[in-house]
């Protein structure tokens, strides 16, 4: 267990965006995660360069970080929310075991 896996202490599930079809966005089946889900508002931009309020962050393991592309669905505690951001922190050859995730959700 790395330093980082003491705070994923809840569990949600992600729906990663797979892109649109002519009619509709397209989402892979939702896949379980254990992460730590954290109520904070922000502003942020996303990937079209607009400003966005995020009201929310899910942190998790770096081994997750691929399933939260930007506009994948995010559900925890009954809540669905969209994936707006993504960051990732990767200590590389220092090993420090912090390496995670952060996804910013509107």
């Amino acid at each position: 267990m790395t330093e980082a896996a003491f705070w994923w202490v809840h569990q949600g599930s992600v729906e990663t965006y797979e892109g649109s079809d002519s009619f509709s966005p397209t989402y892979a089946a939702a896949a379980d995660v254990d992460c730590w889900v954290e109520g904070e508002t922000k502003l942020v931009t996303d990937s079209a360069g607009a400003e966005v309020v995020s009201t929310s962050v899910v942190r998790g393991p770096l081994s997750d970080k691929d399933l939260f592309k930007p506009g994948s669905k995010f559900t925890y505690a009954g809540s669905t929310a969209k994936v707006v951001t993504l960051a990732w922190f990767d200590s590389g050859s220092l090993d420090i075991e912090l390496d995670h995730y952060e996804a910013r959700l509107s």
